[in-house]
């Protein structure tokens, strides 16, 4: 907050730096609320001094770093993150953790920042010294000239670690004279372009899609881990090691480890063997920095050393992982204070501050009342003073506004800074920001006003997305990918049947290279693909790997059935026909009209930025509710995806209409998340939105369903309840499911018959097999959103047999960085019992316990007090499993994980993870033996789906464990589909829809004659030199093979150069082919063999090109020779690959 002199908070802020002495500690009352970091930005602003902030936990830290940035945006302000792990984990830091840790460490050593927050408990720990991150570091520029090896070494010596895709911190490839490194304490990985020896570009690349978005004129390159693991370091370790602990130091797997150079889970646990001596953060700090304490830390450091010594002596008898004590890793308060002593220091009292402190009218505000007649009557009864509101959104602010100006004796303002309002003659000013406690500033007489005093609201500044746009993802290319596929997996050729993927293979045919993948059949007999020809072979998917069937190569058993399926899908293809003519032609669906001016209106008020995938989605839905048609669709996006946005998107359209919307919630505590999410969004719109719940009374159920009725009611939001009788819709429009598999097959069909012209929008993170069939088979359409957030974390997913000790740790390690638990108990008769057995494993937490057969009351009383904070712990059962967000609580720990089905584990899991903290799920199981076979995959299938957006996978992995399902009967899993995979049956369904179109009878030999095989014997493959990573190369030949359309194929060519750098010649040929396939395939050209002597093309006996029209272009009849079956040679010598190719392109051209 950057006053003049004239300001009490400057007089304030000089004379308190005047007292502050090096050596001693100068106590001081602490202001109430966000006074603290007020003070704090003054001292900083006017000491120009860097602060160091000691705080008694990580949040707290965060909160004044926060709060200082809002009261003086100018000042550099970073909060040192805390590991986050427990003392002597197995486990490491996320990389996100270890990057930003650096960075601050670096940004220290260059005086980079004035105000460092920091927990007492993360300043406890010894850390690497400060001459190690100079050391290590280095930059380049645009145009300096290095060598490619020298940079190779440099970095493998700064620990990062050389792979084949750059996806994740402190991680570097090359590829030609491309070099991609991700950097420690960079949000963006960076691209290297050399031309020789000079840095001919720097670019920006997402590590996603693996394409450039911008440029930019220097790297810094910072270490990749908190301590070295070059030779040096090694022998350090070692040498250390072997004087520490006593025996053969061979027989410890982690001594073995460092001295190959590897890398192992909580190496820093092991940091002072690394280093001559280890530093603290008080290293880091210019002498002349200022210390500031905000509370008793005595106690807070007495208790987090009991911890350590707790773990400390439940480990340290480990024969097999030795570990090293406290004293050698962390401070103790005595050394803590000393070090503290060479600074200025201001200690905070708990001692009221006259200055700065606590608005008495607030304690009296009424939470369950409308937020702005609160803000309103504080503002009355405090018209002495000057009043400065901060509010985090536009459109509260616009609200307040109008109503200060026709409730108040104020006029309210908009400063442009907190300075002006201080210096100006306006008594109510609005601020767009966010503080996290209001406070009275007595000299000044001014009130600082915090909006989620009032109303509890998110900073969704923290979480704001910008994204360039990227593509959205392909449907059918999801499902036919096949860049994961492992070797020994089961994969598809349309033509031979299922065997099991050997890898990629090199070969030479007549003198040229060629790259081929491998298929192993029965009897061990081999199949080799050709790269060009990948539009043949698909992933398997139908049952799981083990019982995938192996077919036999060169038997007519593929081919039978195949016919035999064929035979038994004609007619699901027929009902689906009648399924498609009902859908394309009902006149009864209402075409609704988009008033673009409000609409865009009601987008810009959503808090975040959309990703791509959503504005696809959106676009998708808008399409379909401007047509005729009534829309079917199907929205798979993972929790806190942003599916709901697109539901408040449909619902604005549909009421914009006058249309009522109806949305169905498996929960009550999704219906009642979703109704003030609606109430919220929709509180500047004429909009009525009422909810059907047992949350509600008796009478005013009845009330809501006589206004729904009467058509008063614009948006109802319920449980079942939503489909009883009674319920008659005045004007229904739109019904959107949310979590569809929670509802049974009657209950959906049931809403869709008795409304059946109404849009139907359902949203789902894993849908049922079903339901995902019934999508990728075109009865529903089909929106995936699997773009996470930015800086959102995959959940750490750990499988373990029932133990106290586990569940302590899991606990603790939570409760240490202030976030709270969810432990799942699914059976109500026990949950008392089971809350006594956490007490006695956990001591100090504090216990809640959530079920449905609680009263609405306390149910809803408890899930405030949790979101609240007020608990630790939430003991529940499954009621948690939709409706809950709360980004505090990042662990959860299931009991009996083998008894839920995947999409219900996937949904339990869902409820962590939704901040940018490291998350965990802890699956529990009793006794092995006593788990089933299935129950043992879907664990398997999820732990291995950790990455975000995985729940389609999810659903895919479903589908192979349980089967597609009678596509349109009832059984949610029942038909197994596993004797030709879930393509291939795809693909003979599609096949067969088009033939009954067409009054054809399906010809499954005939159904691939329009791919047109292309030979210019010279070799056309991605070199390993090249693309050295096989998945990548994968996923270039599948798409290469699918693309049908000459801009997409310059699109992958560009990438391609983007990605790996200049085509070698080999690739130019593979494009080459690809383009000539691409002209040929539509003038039914079968096959093309182009050598240096002669042109051979073949064509589709159903073709009705007249080849003979060749005489026009060579008038020597010599050249041209025509064969009876389809064939035609030109006899050209043209040993030129290029000009072979434009003569063959120039003939498809004529042809057409």
């Amino acid at each position: 907050m950057n006053f003049t002199d004239k300001s009490y908070i400057s007089n304030i802020t000089k004379n308190l730096l005047q007292m502050l002495k090096k050596g001693s500690k100068y106590f001081y009352e602490r202001p109430f609320g966000s006074g603290t970091p007020m003070l704090i930005a003054n001292m900083a602003i006017n000491s120009k001094k860097l602060i160091t902030v000691f705080t008694s936990n990580s949040l707290e830290a965060k909160q004044i770093s926060s709060d200082i940035k809002v009261f003086s945006p100018g000042l550099r302000v970073a909060t040192m993150p805390d590991w986050e792990i427990l003392p002597y984990d197995e486990f490491s830091p996320s990389n996100r953790i270890i990057s930003e840790r650096i960075k601050i460490l670096h940004e220290l050593l260059n005086k980079n920042i004035d105000v460092l927050t920091i927990s007492i408990t993360t300043a406890m720990h010894n850390i690497s010294p400060p001459e190690f991150i100079a050391a290590y570091s280095f930059y380049f520029n645009k145009s300096d000239v290095i060598n490619e090896n020298n940079l190779k070494k440099q970095l493998e010596i700064a620990n990062y670690k050389h792979v084949t895709q750059v996806r994740n911190f402190a991680e570097f490839c090359t590829r030609g004279n491309i070099i991609d490194i991700f950097p420690m304490g960079s949000i963006t990985p960076y691209r290297i372009d050399l031309y020789d020896d000079t840095i001919e570009s720097i670019r920006l690349f997402d590590p996603e899609t693996q394409c450039s978005t911008g440029f930019i004129e220097k790297i810094e390159v910072l270490p990749g881990k908190e301590f070295p693991l070059d030779d040096q370091a090694r022998k350090i370790f070692r040498t250390k090691f072997r004087e520490y602990f006593e025996g053969d130091p061979s027989k410890y797997s982690i001594y073995k480890e460092v001295g190959k150079g590897c890398y192992f889970q909580g190496m820093e646990y092991y940091l002072p063997f690394f280093f001559e001596n280890t530093a603290t953060i008080f290293e880091y700090l210019s002498s002349d920095s200022i210390c500031i304490i905000t509370n008793n830390i005595d106690n807070i450091i007495d208790i987090y050393h009991s911890d350590i010594n707790e773990r400390y002596n439940f480990l340290k008898h480990d024969i097999e992982r030795p570990i090293i004590s406290p004293d050698n890793l962390f401070l103790t308060k005595e050394s803590f204070n000393k070090k503290a002593k060479n600074f200025k220091q201001l200690s905070f009292k708990t001692l009221k501050n006259d200055y700065f402190t606590e608005i008495e009218s607030l304690n009296n505000a009424n939470l369950k009342s409308n937020w702005l007649e609160e803000i309103i009557k504080i503002i009355n009864l405090n018209s002495e003073c000057k009043i400065l509101i901060f509010i985090n959104s536009e459109k509260r602010i616009d609200l307040l506004q109008n109503r200060i100006n026709s409730d108040t004796k104020f006029k309210a303002s908009y400063p442009s800074s907190i300075q002006e309002f201080i210096n100006n003659n306006e008594r109510c000013g609005l601020i767009l920001a966010q503080i996290s406690t209001s406070f009275r500033f007595s000299p000044n007489n001014l009130l600082v006003i915090a909006e989620n005093s009032i109303l509890n609201t998110e900073n969704h500044n923290n979480h704001i997305i910008k994204r360039d746009n990227k593509k959205s993802r392909n449907i059918d290319a999801i499902v036919n990918d096949i860049s994961e596929i492992s070797i020994g997996d089961p994969i598809v050729h349309n033509q031979h049947g299922i065997g099991r993927y050997n890898g990629l293979v090199h070969m030479q045919a007549n003198g040229t290279e060629m790259e081929l993948l491998q298929i192993e059949y029965a009897n061990k007999a081999s199949l080799y693909v050709p790269i060009s020809h990948m539009h043949v072979v698909s992933r398997y998917i139908g049952t799981d790997v083990e019982s995938a069937p192996l077919n036999q190569l060169g038997s007519d058993q593929w081919e039978k059935k195949c016919k035999k399926a064929a035979k038994q899908i004609h007619d699901t293809a027929t009902e689906l026909l009648n399924l498609y003519a009902q859908r394309n032609n009902n006149k009864y669906g209402f075409s609704f009209k988009v008033q673009k001016e409000e609409y865009r209106k009601f987008s810009d008020e959503f808090g975040f930025e959309e990703t791509i995938d959503q504005i696809n989605a959106i676009n998708d839905v808008i399409n379909d509710m401007v047509s005729e048609k009534s829309m079917d669709r199907l929205i798979c996006g993972d929790v806190g995806f942003g599916k709901t946005e697109i539901a408040l998107r449909a619902a604005f359209i549909a009421v914009s209409n006058n249309k009522q919307v109806s949305i169905l919630c498996p929960t009550t505590l999704l219906s009642e998340q979703h109704t003030q999410t609606f109430i919220n969004r929709f509180e500047n719109w004429p909009v009525r939105i009422a909810e059907l719940s047992r949350f509600k009374t008796k009478k005013e159920i009845l009330q809501n369903i006589h206004d729904i009725n009467n058509g008063n009611i614009d948006i109802v939001i319920g449980t079942h309840k939503v489909l009883s009788k009674d319920v008659k819709f005045k004007n229904l429009g739109l019904v959107i499911i949310d979590e569809e598999h929670r509802f049974g097959v009657r209950q959906k069909e049931l809403l869709k018959k008795t409304r059946p012209h109404v849009d139907v929008l359902t949203l789902s993170a894993t849908p049922i097999p079903r339901t995902l069939g019934m999508s990728l088979e075109g009865i529903r359409d089909f929106s995936i959103i699997a773009t996470a957030p930015k800086k959102r974390l995959s959940i750490k997913t750990f499988i373990r047999k029932y133990n106290k000790n586990v569940i302590r740790e899991a606990i603790t390690r939570e409760l240490r960085r202030s976030g709270q638990v969810y432990f799942l108990c699914n059976e109500v008769s026990t949950i008392e019992n089971k809350k006594q057995s956490l007490e006695t494993i956990i001591p100090e937490a504090k216990i809640a316990i959530a079920h449905g057969q609680l009263h609405e009351r306390d149910l809803e009383s408890v899930m405030k007090a949790f979101y609240k904070g007020y608990y630790d712990i939430l003991l529940c059962t499954t009621i948690i499993e939709t409706g809950i967000d709360i980004p505090n609580a990042n662990t959860i720990i299931i009991d009996h994980a083998d008894n839920f089905g995947l999409a219900q584990l996937h949904q339990l899991r869902g409820r962590v993870g939704r901040s940018y903290h490291q998350a965990y799920a802890y699956l529990l199981t009793q006794d092995e033996e006593t788990i089933t076979s299935q129950a043992k995959k879907r664990l398997e299938a999820i732990q291995k789906m950790e990455e975000l957006g995985s729940g389609f996978y999810l659903a895919m992995h479903d589908l192979e464990i349980r089967g597609a399902g009678e596509i349109l009967g009832e059984s949610q899993s029942g038909n197994n589909i596993h004797e030709i995979g879930y393509s291939m049956y795809n693909e003979i369904l599609k096949s067969a829809i088009e033939s009954i179109k067409n009054g054809k009878d399906y010809d499954l030999v005939n159904k691939n004659l329009q791919y047109c095989e292309v030979n210019i014997h010279e070799a056309a493959l991605l070199p390993d030199r090249y693309c050295s990573d096989i998945p990548s190369r994968l996923e270039i030949y599948k798409r290469l093979s699918h693309t049908c359309d000459i801009d997409d194929l310059t699109i992958i060519k560009n990438e391609l150069i983007d990605r790996f750098g200049k085509l070698p010649i080999q690739t130019e040929n593979l494009i080459l082919i690809h383009k000539i396939r691409i002209n040929a395939q539509s003038s039914y050209i079968n096959e093309i063999d182009m050598s240096d002597k002669k042109i051979t093309i073949k064509f589709h006996e159903k073709s009705n090109i007249n080849p003979a029209k060749l005489i026009e272009i060579y008038k020597n009849s010599k050249i041209l020779k025509f064969q009876p079956d389809n064939k035609v040679f030109i006899n050209l010598s043209i040993p030129n690959i290029k000009e072979r190719s434009n003569e063959v392109l120039k003939i498809i051209k004529f042809l057409k």
